[in-house]
């Protein structure tokens, strides 16, 4: 290769360097230290000679993105440690009879309804089929009282004493018209005095025979209803003594009350209960997580909510839940009081004993299948509520619950303090300080001063 040739290609492989360093340069420039330049989280952006004093110096207005503050969902999420729980439902034998089967073991699962056991039934079917004659008999009784055909109720016939008074009031006219006549001849000499006087005598006793028939109508009448009313008691309690007889006889099958698992069988066949309402069989009822949640949560969870529970039994395999009640109760469930020793430092800034509620976590159906009592696990509680709220770039200066937002009206800008709560997929809640509807900053306003211009760019989020 001569002289000149080395040169030339020297010269090339120099200016291919120069100018890769520029293009190098140049991109660097464009694409990392001038976008870095006017990047306000950057520490150049807010230096002697960063961006910030240039737009001042040259007086541009900053742009500053704003967003209304509004009404949002709020999503918050809480774990909880606890166990698979149950209610232990006792089950009377209310009967004092012999134990006839036992259809049920220990550790079986009942559904509500499944009959656990028999009882001997003899005596409570001869004590139905009794009741039942006494039931009959007393319908009976009750249509003969309403005919007034029963020997017990002579005088309560209210027909039979109008029949009598209509034939006392005849006889007594028949009479009247005689004892008239008798006057008459009495009178023309045509007949004794005896017979006047036997006539007279007819008479009253006509009227008083008539004066008891009006009596014994009114008796009647009055004393029909109260009979009848009697007789409708009477066969009420009978079919009362019926109804009781035959609880007695169903009561002869025990059946479970609640769905679960058996949990004791205390009684056998053959033996004898002797005590009515002695507890024949417990039944672990109900099969519910009870998650223990830090207190800090207690208005966090709401029923009705969804969970997840994760149960150390099934591995990897969450069961899906929902809320069914929450015990506002807080207690010491780790460690307590009562403990030796407190699960957390002394002089921690933290409570010594860890102070939690209960959160009671319904299963699915099919998901009851597989949970047994006393299985411990752990819960993901998710609760979700609409409430007013900002995205969460707007709140700066945040301590305890408090910060400070940049608001926007009329062209003017204004400084809040705001109390906020839960924070939910880059928004948080707004617990006091703004309205609904006003505008606030969330991004270019981080190095605003006081009298520098700028321009609102409204944004949806």
């Amino acid at each position: 290769m001569s002289t000149r040739t080395a040169a030339r290609l020297g010269n090339f492989a120099l200016a291919a360097l120069v100018l890769a360093t520029v293009a190098g340069g140049a991109f660097l420039l464009t694409k990392v230290i001038w976008p870095g330049y006017q990047k306000p989280s950057s520490r150049m952006y807010a230096s002697r000679f960063g961006f910030a004093e240039v737009q001042r110096a040259r007086g541009i207005p900053f742009s500053v993105q704003t967003a209304p503050a509004q009404m949002r969902r709020i999503v918050t999420r809480q774990l909880g440690e606890g166990r698979v729980t149950a209610q232990p439902v006792r089950v009377p034998i209310v009967q004092s009879a012999r134990v006839k089967t036992v259809a049920v073991q220990e550790g079986q699962r009942v559904t509500r309804g499944q009959l656990l056991a028999t009882l001997d039934d003899t005596l409570p079917k001869l004590a139905a089929e009794s009741a039942q004659l006494l039931v009959e008999s007393a319908q009976a009784e009750l249509e003969r009282v309403k005919l007034g055909s029963a020997y017990t109720l002579t005088q309560e016939r209210p027909e039979k004493e109008g029949i009598n008074l209509a034939a006392s009031r005849k006889q007594i006219d028949i009479l009247q018209e005689r004892h008239q006549s008798l006057e008459k001849l009495f009178t023309q000499g045509a007949v004794a005095r005896s017979q006047v006087a036997d006539s007279e005598l007819r008479l009253a006793d006509a009227q008083r025979e008539f004066q008891s028939a009006t009596l014994g109508v009114e008796v009647s009448q009055r004393g029909q209803p109260q009979s009848v009313s009697i007789a409708e008691n009477n066969l009420k309690q009978q079919q009362n003594i019926l109804q009781q007889a035959r609880v007695a006889l169903d009561e002869c099958r025990i059946s479970a009350p609640a769905d679960g698992i058996v949990e004791k069988v205390l009684v056998q066949p053959g033996e004898y209960n002797q005590t009515p309402g002695e507890i024949g069989f417990v039944i672990a009822a109900g099969l519910w997580f009870e998650a223990h949640v830090d207190q800090t949560a207690i208005h966090k969870v709401t029923a009705g909510s969804k969970a997840q529970v994760q149960l150390e039994a099934l591995g990897g395999d969450a069961l899906e839940g929902t809320i069914d009640r929450i015990v506002p109760i807080v207690t010491y469930s780790t460690g307590g009081p009562e403990g030796r020793r407190p699960v957390r430092a002394l002089g921690t800034g933290t409570p010594e004993w860890p102070t939690t509620f209960s959160v009671i976590i319904n299963f699915a159906t099919a998901d009851r299948l597989r949970v047994a009592p006393g299985l411990t696990g752990f819960a993901r509680l998710e609760s979700a509520r609409d409430t007013l709220a900002v995205p969460l770039s707007a709140i700066t200066s945040v301590s305890s619950g408090r910060g400070l937002v940049q608001t926007f009206a009329e062209g003017k800008r204004v400084a809040k303090e705001v109390t906020f709560g839960d924070e939910s997929d880059g928004w948080v809640e707004i617990r006091g300080g703004l309205r609904a509807g006003e505008l606030v900053a969330i991004a270019g306003h981080e190095d605003l001063q006081p009298g520098d211009r700028f321009t609102a760019v409204p944004t949806t989020r």
